[in-house]
């Protein structure tokens, strides 16, 4: 996966945010964060990249604008270059991307009169256009590609983006896009909101979030997860898969790998398994009983057993009346899930187990 984060350099990022005095460098320390969480491919800029959409190369772009500049000047956007960094290209390789971040951080372009110039405005043609030269320079064949434009202003050359959009919809690329805001939403935070969900992809409410700064890493957070509002969009899942917590009864928990069934709280939610997005990590969560299935990492089926044998091995499974391997029932490790259960199981208090009802006759 090749992913490209637009950050806004203007003016107004310099204000104070919340508790960051100013936002610029909160922006930055979020997606520094954010980075050290990734699986990256450990390819460095200019290397080869494996076309393996679960290892993550990353590029940044600030973009700002003066009126000063006609939109789409080259000075209106800003990529890394000098020793240690990936010089304006993708990596996968944590240095180069922490090199590039405290670049981005030292030449706030809204921070230094001669990088935007006033009266500023916020133009976002040449970072977009910077960004597809990213994902064009550093072309791999079935690499997932993805576009993050994050900005806090109203954009003020939206009228000239058709041609860029064409270009990064012709390279496949997928564009998300988050507002980030002081606090409460404001007449231009609003404005700005509108601008920037024009240009994310199709459905463009699960590609878009109006945030204040500090819940900005939750939408960012959950990269293999098809249950996330951002990355569930272009995971191979989402067409067919419905969010856990809307399963309510357990046993349609149960079918769905991606779920998992919480007892102290009878309620489905996402598997552990969903935040590992290689294949070592993946097989080895034993006690999440995790399995790979080729490009994802998922919970194994619940006592999905090809023969009768294979069933009765585990004490978790039986057979059905009609041969089918099933989960065993009243297996619970709590006594609420137990009680809970509609197949009228029992919680023993003395053992601290569950089991069945038993039958009573007059």
């Amino acid at each position: 996966l090749d992913v490209v984060v637009l950050l806004d350099g203007g003016v107004s990022m310099g204000e104070k945010f919340g508790r960051h005095p100013q936002g610029y460098y909160a922006l930055v320390e979020v997606m520094r964060d954010w980075a050290k969480t990734l699986p990256l491919s450990g390819s460095a800029a200019g290397a080869f990249a494996p076309a393996n959409n679960n290892a993550v190369r990353l590029g940044f772009v600030q973009f700002a604008g003066s009126s000063l500049w006609p939109a789409g000047d080259a000075k209106q956007a800003l990529t890394a270059t000098g020793a240690g960094t990936s010089e304006g290209r993708l990596t996968g390789v944590l240095s180069e991307i922490e090199r590039d971040l405290e670049f981005q951080e030292d030449n706030f372009m809204g921070g230094n009169a001669a990088r935007q110039p006033g009266p500023a405005t916020t133009y976002l043609l040449a970072g977009l256009e910077k960004a597809m030269s990213l994902f064009r320079t550093s072309p791999v064949d079935g690499r997932k590609r993805v576009l993050i434009v994050v900005a806090d202003s109203p954009l003020d050359d939206k009228d000239k983006y058709q041609t860029v959009m064409a270009g990064l919809a012709a390279l496949q690329v997928h564009v998300f896009g988050a507002t980030v805001r002081p606090s409460v939403q404001s007449a231009e935070s609003l404005q700005a909101a509108a601008d920037v969900r024009e240009v994310v992809s199709d459905p463009k409410d699960g590609h878009f979030v109006s945030v204040e700064i500090d819940q900005l890493a939750t939408s960012l957070n959950g990269l293999c997860n098809p249950n996330t509002h951002f990355w569930g969009q272009f995971l191979a899942a989402t067409a067919v898969h419905e969010p856990c917590n809307l399963r309510v009864e357990m046993t349609e928990c149960d079918e769905d790998v991606s779920c998992v069934w919480f007892d102290t709280t009878q309620s489905c939610g996402d598997s552990p398994c969903l935040t590992h997005c290689e294949q070592p990590s993946c097989v080895g969560d034993m006690s999440n009983k995790c399995v790979w299935n080729g490009d994802s990492c998922e919970r194994e089926k619940i006592c999905d057993y090809p023969d009768v044998a294979a069933c009765e091995a585990n004490s978790g499974c039986e057979v059905d009346e009609k041969g089918a391997c099933i989960k065993k029932k009243c297996t619970h490790d709590t006594e609420w899930g137990c009680v809970a259960d509609p197949d009228t199981c029992v919680w023993n208090n003395l053992d601290q187990i569950c089991g069945r009802k038993p039958c009573n006759y007059d």
